[in-house]
């Protein structure tokens, strides 16, 4: 084989009698009669791949000298070139088929092969599958006539080469899985991420609606003069929030039975009586102006009841012109 190879005569089947069946030179003839670069360009590939994986070079045109079927490649590739003066690809076979020129054999492909010992004595080789109809016909390089092996040989490097791909397979499944347990592991983090994230969110939503409601539960007693705004602003709306509202315990004997302790804690302030101590709210001479009755005692209302409005009146006071309740309460009282 010379070092150029494109444009030289290459030596791709021989006549014989192969496990497919006999073929004469009338057959080789017949290859070279049919053989069209219009009707179908016959790839050079490496082995018998897919028609979507590429050629590294197409059959330009074919001739007998004896027995032997000759090709002429053109458009090789460059590295393909560089395999075959390494010796990469010693051996090559025929696709024939029936089908491209019906009823008469084609010259399909010509595949180069590398590892696979020739196991026919001689030139042939053993047959690969082809489609129905199809013959595939491996050979040894022609040109050194051909070698036979022992059979104990052949099955030692079959053994070798079963191996060698079954070590090959488990490689790539070993390095499938690997890569298949790392995006299953991305793709958990980062799921569970979102979900701490959204929980978070959650327990500080809840947080803030739960103080909200003490707040406004706080509120209440304080409209209704049950706390003091003194205690508010000692905290005391953050003590309730501090207390357990989940659990549900035993205080004492009474309506109410089991509660959780902030509950029970707006239980108790809820029952508080009005807590607010004013200064006396008419004087001598304002009981005398009045028949000697107290402002409450003329108005026919009890002093709790009076209180009561007095605190109203002061805390609407203070929060319409924001100032402290204390100043609010003395403006009401003059």
């Amino acid at each position: 084989m010379g070092m150029n190879f494109e444009g030289e005569w290459i030596e791709i089947f021989k006549a014989g009698s192969y496990p497919q069946g006999e073929f004469s030179e009338a057959d080789i003839d017949e290859i070279v009669a049919t053989y069209d670069p219009q009707l179908h360009e016959a790839p050079s590939t490496i082995g018998h791949p897919k028609p979507s994986e590429p050629a590294w070079g197409w059959v330009e045109a074919v001739r007998r000298e004896g027995q032997l079927l000759l090709a002429k490649f053109r458009q090789v590739a460059p590295e393909f070139l560089q395999w075959l003066r390494e010796g990469r690809f010693k051996k090559r076979s025929v696709r024939l088929s029936p089908h491209i020129v019906p009823g008469r054999w084609y010259l399909e492909s010509v595949g180069w092969l590398g590892a696979m010992p020739p196991q026919v004595k001689g030139l042939a080789d053993v047959a690969l599958a082809a489609a129905e109809g199809e013959l595939i016909i491996e050979f040894n390089d022609i040109s050194d006539g051909g070698k036979e092996m022992e059979d104990k040989d052949v099955r030692a490097l079959l053994d070798k080469q079963k191996d060698e791909l079954e070590k090959s397979f488990a490689e790539r499944e070993k390095r499938l899985r690997e890569e298949l347990t790392q995006k299953q592991e991305a793709a958990f983090s980062t799921e569970k991420q979102a979900r701490e994230r959204l929980e978070q969110e959650n327990v500080k939503l809840r947080e803030t609606l739960r103080r909200s409601d003490i707040r406004a539960r706080l509120e209440k007693l304080l409209d209704e003069a049950r706390i003091t705004p003194a205690m508010l602003e000692q905290g005391l709306a953050e003590f309730c929030a501090r207390l357990d509202d989940q659990e549900e315990v035993e205080f004492a004997q009474g309506d109410g039975g089991k509660a959780s302790r902030q509950e029970w804690m707006f239980r108790f302030l809820g029952a508080l009586p009005p807590v607010l101590e004013f200064r006396e709210m008419a004087t001598k001479e304002r009981a005398a102006a009045a028949g000697g009755k107290t402002p409450a005692e003329f108005a026919g209302v009890t002093v709790d009841d009076e209180r009561l409005t007095v605190h109203n009146q002061a805390l609407a006071l203070s929060r319409e012109k924001g100032i402290p309740y204390e100043d609010a309460l003395k403006q009401i009282m003059v």
